[in-house]
Parts: structure tokens; C-alpha cells; sequence
């Protein structure tokens, strides 16, 4: 447990912003201390959900039950022994003390990047089959080892939103804005969730950031802009 709680730490740690930012949030009733705070506090939370453990025993059921129909046996076969070696990766960290300097729960377990894309792309076609509580199951497990990737986030959000959890689903959305606010994905998914909550400035808010970085992408994308017009649509 005090293992896990340091690793929990350290990726909040690296999801927080530089102080600059939650000075600019900062209120005359709200100091950049509190902000900080509130945003801590609410990224442990979305890391220690009360249902992750659930989740995370289903994650592995599909995994292994589901991948070896949709990868090659040698690929499933790499995937597996990175599991079964995860724990002893783990200990052998804790024993030399370098538990702090890891960068994500991955590199602490030893899951190699082209296992966490296989388990990702199994994620993806769960949200396709709208086999949404099932998405959310394997997406909690990839944000558990690395918290850092934008379009996890947005994923989970968008499995959330499958369940008609709007208000739950904001705030993922939001992580995955602050990750990489060049990508108009997530701005277009929170203002669906806005708009459901009737939350109809937020959801103003969050599409003229989302149109602003359409007009200053030089690729064009017909199929968010038209997600765009169809929620005005709905003001």
C-alpha cells in the first residue's frame, strides 16, 4: 500500500501545472495555494476512483480473454510474461530506491509501450461497440500506469459519457485539455457534456477554444467542425 500511495504521489505530482498557471486562476478569495490544492485533490481522486479495483480485475479478464483473438501469439505471448513479471519489476525498484524516480506506474511494472497500445486499441474497440462500462474498466487500467496520456483521458471521458455520466465525464476532459491543449477533441467532448448538464456557457466556452484551434491548424477537420455546428444546434 505505501508502495502504491508513492507511485499515486508521484503521477499527481507530474499532472500539476507550473505555479504561473494556478496564480492566473487565483482569486482575491481563492489563493494559488487553494487552487493547487483542489486540483491535487481532484486528480488523486480520478486516480483512486472507489470502483478501480473493480475495474481494474475486469480490465484484466478482457485482456486475456480478448486480446489473443485480436493480436498475433507472439505478441500476446510477450504481453503475458509483462504481466506475470510485473510484480518482481516492482519489488526490484522498491529494493534498489528508485521508486521516486519513476516517471509512471508502466515503467515501475515494466509493460512495454507496444503492450499498453495493443490493450489501448482493445479500449478503442469496446467504445465502438458501445460496450461502454467495459471501455471504462480497461481505460481506469491504462490512466493507472501512465496518467500522462492525453487521449486515456479523453477515452475514459468519452466511456463516461456512453453511461450518461456528464457531470463525471467534465472534468476528464478537462485533464486531457490541460495534457495537450492543442487538440480540439477534448473541448468539443466537454462541451457535449456542458450542454447535457445544461451548462450552456461552459459548453460557449469550451467551443470557442475548440474553433480557435481549428482556424489555427493548417490540416482542415470537416468531421470536428461539423461536431461543432451540431452542438450549437442544441443552444
Amino acid at each position: 500500500n505505501e508502495l502504491y500511495e508513492q507511485v499515486i504521489e508521484n503521477q499527481v505530482d507530474d499532472l500539476l501545472e507550473d505555479d504561473d498557471y494556478y496564480q492566473m486562476q487565483s482569486t482575491p478569495l481563492k489563493p494559488a495555494t487553494a487552487v493547487k490544492q483542489d486540483h491535487r485533490r481532484q486528480l488523486k481522486e480520478e486516480l483512486e476512483q472507489k470502483e478501480l479495483r473493480n475495474h481494474i480485475v475486469r480490465a484484466h479478464q478482457l485482456i486475456m480473454s480478448e486480446l489473443p483473438q485480436r493480436i498475433a501469439p507472439a505478441e500476446f505471448d510477450q504481453l503475458k510474461k509483462e504481466f506475470e513479471k510485473s510484480f518482481d519489476h516492482f519489488n526490484d525498484i522498491a529494493e534498489k530506491g528508485t521508486l521516486d524516480q519513476a516517471t509512471s506506474l508502466q515503467d515501475v511494472c515494466g509493460i512495454s509501450d507496444q503492450s499498453v497500445w495493443h490493450i489501448y486499441s482493445l479500449a478503442y474497440s469496446l467504445l465502438e461497440a458501445k460496450q461502454y462500462k467495459d471501455a471504462q474498466s480497461v481505460l481506469s487500467f491504462l490512466l493507472l500506469l501512465d496518467p500522462m496520456i492525453s487521449f486515456f483521458w479523453t477515452a475514459l471521458g468519452i466511456s463516461l459519457q456512453g453511461q450518461a455520466q456528464f457531470e463525471e465525464s467534465l472534468p476528464l476532459f478537462q485533464i486531457a485539455q490541460e495534457l495537450n491543449p492543442s487538440d480540439p477533441n477534448p473541448f468539443v467532448l466537454g462541451a457535449q457534456s456542458a450542454i447535457q448538464l445544461n451548462q450552456k456557457e461552459e459548453a460557449q466556452k469550451q467551443l470557442d477554444i475548440a474553433e480557435q484551434l481549428l482556424a489555427s491548424s493548417q490540416s482542415e477537420n470537416k468531421e470536428i467542425a461539423s461536431q461543432i455546428q451540431a452542438i450549437k444546434y442544441q443552444f
